[in-house]
């Protein structure tokens, strides 16, 4: 009996390891919002076909959404807004 527990306790640990390998990263959902980028103290909207890009290297906001409930801008993702040419 006691080998049973172990042997279904290592299948349920290498189950939930490979789950978690194959579960893709979600992106945050204010991906789906309107992004502003902060540049001299003030938030400019980001267009679609803006020529700069949030790259993914800092801890530091680096887009950010505004709250429909009280108007404050909030992070959301995280890196350096920069030029991608």
């Amino acid at each position: 009996m006691k080998k049973n527990k172990i042997a279904l306790l290592a299948c349920t640990i290498l189950f939930a390891a490979g789950a978690a390998f194959a579960t893709p990263k979600l992106l945050p959902l204010c991906i789906q919002e309107q992004q502003y980028v902060l540049r001299d103290g003030a938030y400019y909207p980001v267009t679609i076909n803006s020529d700069s890009e949030c790259i993914r290297s800092q801890n530091t906001p680096c887009t950010y959404v505004r709250d429909a409930t009280t108007g404050a801008f909030k992070p959301c993702r995280l890196g350096i807004y920069a030029s991608i040419d």
